[in-house]
Order: C-alpha cells, then sequence, then structure tokens
C-alpha cells in the first residue's frame, strides 16, 4: 500500500505541475456550474474550485495535499472492494517483482493458466 500511496502522490503533484490545476477550476467557475453536480466532486475538483474562488485559506499546497488525501481514500475503497468482491484474483507485489523477476513470470504464467481453464 505504501507503494501505491506514494505513486498516487507523485502523480497528483505532476499534474498540477503540468496544468496548474486551476485551468478545470476556473473555466467551471466562469460557467457558474452549481458545486452540487457530481462533476465539481470530482477528486480535487471542490479544492480547486475553492482556490479559484478565491476561498480564504486555500493556497495550492493545501489543494494538493487534499486532493492527493482523496485519491488515496478512493484507492484505498477500490482495493477493498476488490479483495471482497474478487478473492479468488491472486494478489500480484510489484515490489516483488522488482527483485525476483522470476517470480512475476510464474505468476504471470499462473494467471494465463487460471484464464485458459475459465475459457
Amino acid at each position: 500500500r505504501a507503494w501505491l500511496y506514494s505513486r498516487i502522490d507523485t502523480r497528483f503533484a505532476q499534474m498540477v505541475n503540468e496544468d496548474g490545476g486551476t485551468t478545470e477550476a476556473n473555466a467551471l467557475l466562469a460557467r457558474n456550474i452549481s458545486p452540487d453536480l457530481p462533476l465539481m466532486r470530482a477528486i480535487g475538483m471542490p479544492h480547486f474550485y475553492d482556490l479559484a474562488a478565491g476561498k480564504p485559506s486555500v493556497n495550492m499546497d493545501h489543494v494538493i495535499s487534499l486532493s492527493q488525501r482523496d485519491t488515496r481514500r478512493y484507492a484505498k475503497r477500490q482495493m477493498t472492494w476488490f479483495r471482497n468482491q474478487m478473492d479468488h484474483w491472486p494478489r500480484l507485489d510489484p515490489m516483488i517483482w522488482q527483485q525476483r523477476p522470476d517470480k512475476m513470470l510464474k505468476d504471470l504464467n499462473q494467471i494465463a493458466q487460471e484464464l485458459e481453464k475459465q475459457g
């Protein structure tokens, strides 16, 4: 999980650096879109919207931190769902694969065999 959370934080920071994160929020703010619409509840959007609207005590670092947190929470919910709904699927660990490429091949072959059995 630590590996995934680190990747989430890094990727979100990259996205913000690429665009600044406020372009979309500014465009939506200019269109007077209701903050109650599903679009405005997308991960990070409420925080970017607050920043674009000039809400006091909101700065880019705060927006990034909250958005990264929200993304990690979403990933945790997805992991829980997969664990509960797809318990028969093999668990794969990319960290082990980096240390033991032979295990990656073994795991992938096992998955391929399972898929062949299912038809």
